[in-house]
């Protein structure tokens, strides 16, 4: 059996600013297989990788369907540091990502781009909103779909997501481990994998390095907040 894949959760997020291109590059050369990232539309049009819809600076609120690319770099205290999915794909050339789509208008262009790049194999569309998924799957036959789990709702909605979208992942928070206790957690992971799909774990608030040896063999990936110590579990077989 081959390791689980490592990806940098908003890139290298436990030690870098998340979604930026520092977090995303000090995950790569970390050995990092590839990076997770949200992506929204400015109103120019730019894909660009910011987890929230709106940021607070000098006591004014921005939206970032309101500002052009320049703007946002302008007035984010990250600014000149956020990239656009563009960069993100010409910069790592090798590298898997898993796009979480926040604004349901990134998509057409989002499927353009990864079409430009000829990387349909490498890019995993994720969301926790079945609707979403469901447009991306309607102007897309060939997008892998990642369908995050974020309500207890969502568990039940996921057998229906793999039949109706070809679902080709499942991403689990390890925090379900303190809503439904742990033998629960475990059950859901093997009936996740009986699905047929691959399952993705990642994390709120919980300990990775504590429970993730735990789960060992129920995952196929891991969302890393911090991918070097991930890794260097991975080496040692604890994972």
């Amino acid at each position: 059996m081959s390791r689980a894949l490592v990806l940098g959760h908003s890139g290298f997020r436990e030690l870098y600013p998340e979604n930026t291109i520092i977090a995303f590059e000090k995950a790569i050369k970390a050995g990092a297989d590839g990076i997770e990232f949200d992506v929204w539309l400015t109103k120019d049009g730019k894909l660009v990788t910011l987890h929230d819809g709106k940021f607070r600076t000098n006591d004014e609120v921005y939206c970032i369907k309101e500002l052009s690319l320049e703007s946002l770099r302008n007035l984010h205290p990250y600014g000149k540091f956020i990239p656009t999915v563009d960069e993100l794909f010409e910069r790592f050339p090798n590298s898997i990502f898993n796009i979480d789509v926040k604004d349901k208008e990134a998509v057409k262009p989002l499927l353009k781009l990864v079409e430009k790049f000829d990387s349909f194999d490498r890019a995993i569309f994720s969301s926790p909103s079945p609707e979403t998924l469901k447009f991306i799957r309607e102007h897309s036959k060939e997008a892998m779909l990642g369908f995050s789990i974020v309500t207890e709702a969502g568990i039940a909605k996921a057998a229906l997501l793999k039949r109706n979208l070809n679902l080709y992942s499942l991403h689990v928070p390890l925090d379900g481990i303190s809503y439904v206790g742990f033998p629960m957690f475990v059950a859901l992971l093997k009936w996740a994998r009986g699905l047929g799909v691959k399952v993705f774990m990642w994390n709120y608030e919980m300990d990775e390095l504590f429970w993730l040896p735990r789960l060992k063999g129920l995952y196929d990936g891991i969302i890393a907040d911090n991918v070097v110590k991930v890794l260097n579990l991975l080496e040692l077989g604890v994972l």
